[in-house]
């Protein structure tokens, strides 16, 4: 290979090299930022999270608070008699969100609030409450109505004796009316769930899933490719632990996980990948077009490098081996062809060689024109 070609694919190599680096560095950048991004997006649903279990925990706070002042007037109270302690009850009711109150003596008899009398003692909240604690039952169907309830339960200490306890039953419906609190411009949705992953509050969203009753079932069916985000789900709660997956149910969704710290309920937030990542998509678009025309600018820049190059070395060889006077070949261009033609074969070759007599003369007269 010539000293020329060698130059020449030196360049192109060069050239080639330094392109590919470019290129690469972009796709680096580019991985950075969508990452950066997505960091972006993730933090934005776990403050969200945040503050829907805010709402759960100061709506329940709350009613747990309501309950334990009624029962601490009830014992300090000369009240003895269950329905006057129901009357009680009914008085301030209304100020409630709750379906029902009640009076719950210590052998289980309980006396609510719209005049039925029935016995909870089978009941796990009522046991809890009767060891001297508060307790929040997880959904059970309402012995009257038949919906789905949760129950409150304090207990009534007088004397230092439990005497019985104050209960009030919380319809689920109205639990789910505190979740819909609109979210990512109407498109997320929460749901409650149990550590075993079976509903405690549904989400009332057309792109949630239907008639669910455990989400990790729900999953598996929603789509095939949901198997370890449901591992990884299963995980989170089994650890107690906060945290994010995709999943998919007709198209893409984040989730994200935080303990209630209520019982072992989890809120669930769930939001579509594609609402959460506009912006982004956003973003890596105009990235893309700034890096496309960098690398477009980059080729002109160098294309009109090697064309003045180009045009550069055509002027050098006209300089070189044009002659200004004649505009024939010069000396230096009949050496370099006779040189290529003496390596082209072995067979005798001749110089010949002519001249004017006394054209010197002409030159002088007339001019070299």
């Amino acid at each position: 290979m010539t000293a020329k070609k060698k130059k020449s694919a030196f360049r192109i190599g060069y050239i080639t090299v330094l392109m590919l680096v470019m290129i690469g560095v972009l796709l680096v950048y580019s991985k950075t930022l969508k990452e950066e991004l997505r960091k972006d997006v993730r933090s934005t649903l776990k403050e969200v999270s945040s503050q829907n279990v805010l709402i759960i925990q100061k709506e329940i706070e709350g009613d747990k608070n309501a309950l334990t002042e009624i029962a601490e007037r009830i014992s300090e109270s000369e009240l003895s008699d269950e329905w006057e302690i129901v009357d009680t009850l009914k008085s301030i009711a209304y100020r409630y969100s709750f379906s029902r109150m009640g009076f719950c003596d210590s052998k289980g008899l309980a006396y609510t609030t719209d005049g039925v009398v029935m016995n909870i003692s089978d009941r796990e909240y009522f046991q809890e409450t009767m060891k001297g604690n508060f307790s929040l039952s997880d959904p059970l169907l309402d012995m009257v109505s038949g919906e789905k309830v949760i129950v409150f339960s304090v207990p009534i200490v007088k004397e230092n004796e439990i005497i019985g306890s104050v209960f009030a039953s919380y319809s689920l419906e109205s639990l789910k009316e505190i979740l819909t609190v609109s979210s990512f411009d109407g498109e997320g949705y929460t749901y409650i769930v149990q550590k075993d992953g079976s509903k405690v509050v549904d989400a009332v969203k057309e792109t949630s899933f239907k008639n669910m009753s455990n989400i990790y079932a729900s999953m598996e069916q929603a789509d095939i490719r949901n198997d370890e985000a449901v591992q990884q789900l299963r995980t989170y709660m089994e650890n107690g632990e906060s945290g994010y997956l995709i999943f998919y149910n007709e198209v893409g969704k984040y989730m994200y996980c935080t303990p209630l710290e209520i019982n072992d309920w989890y809120l669930i937030d769930v939001v579509p990948v594609d609402v959460m990542e506009t912006n982004t998509n956003y973003i890596m678009k105009r990235t893309y077009v700034i890096c496309f025309a960098l690398i477009a600018v980059y080729t002109v820049v160098i294309v009109v490098i090697f064309r003045e190059e180009y045009k550069k070395k055509q002027q050098m060889k006209e300089l070189l081996y044009v002659d200004d006077l004649t505009g024939g070949n010069t000396y230096a261009k009949f050496k370099e062809e006779v040189t290529k033609l003496l390596k082209t074969s072995d067979t005798p070759k001749a110089y010949i060689m002519m001249d004017i007599n006394e054209f010197k003369v002409v030159n002088e007269l007339f001019g070299h024109e």
